[in-house]
């Protein structure tokens, strides 16, 4: 705790108390494991769309093509199969691309608040 000085007599908070609360106020809040998964299959500002929801699609049908001749129960069963294996793998990388998202904005949000620092310094 600092001692007080003639200038600031109740000398209460230290200066990286004060950061801390700073950082609270200007930087987006983090969020959670399930948030980031489903944030992930989206579209994101600085990653885009998820590049696998195409194919994540395509062998879901082609599973439940692969299961049509046991009807119903086989067409469901063959995209349950196929999505159980691709979907999880789909769903690692929306997770990743939703941190990496996140990552981002943090470091533009830091970044606007050094003063002098511009985008295209090295």
């Amino acid at each position: 705790m600092p001692t007080p000085t003639p200038e600031n007599d109740n000398a209460t908070a230290s200066r990286t108390d004060k950061a801390v609360v700073c950082d609270a106020l200007v930087l987006p809040p983090k969020i959670g494991f399930f948030r980031h998964l489903v944030r992930g299959c989206g579209t994101l500002p600085h990653c885009g769309e998820h590049p696998g929801t195409m194919w994540l699609v395509m062998f879901a049908l082609m599973g439940a093509m692969a299961g049509a001749k046991g009807g119903l129960v086989g067409v469901l069963g063959g995209a349950g199969i196929m999505l159980a294996v691709f979907g999880s793998a789909y769903l690692v990388g929306a997770y990743d691309r939703s941190k990496t998202d996140e990552r981002i904005d943090r470091q533009n949000a830091s970044s606007d608040r050094i003063p002098g620092h511009t985008e295209d310094a090295p």
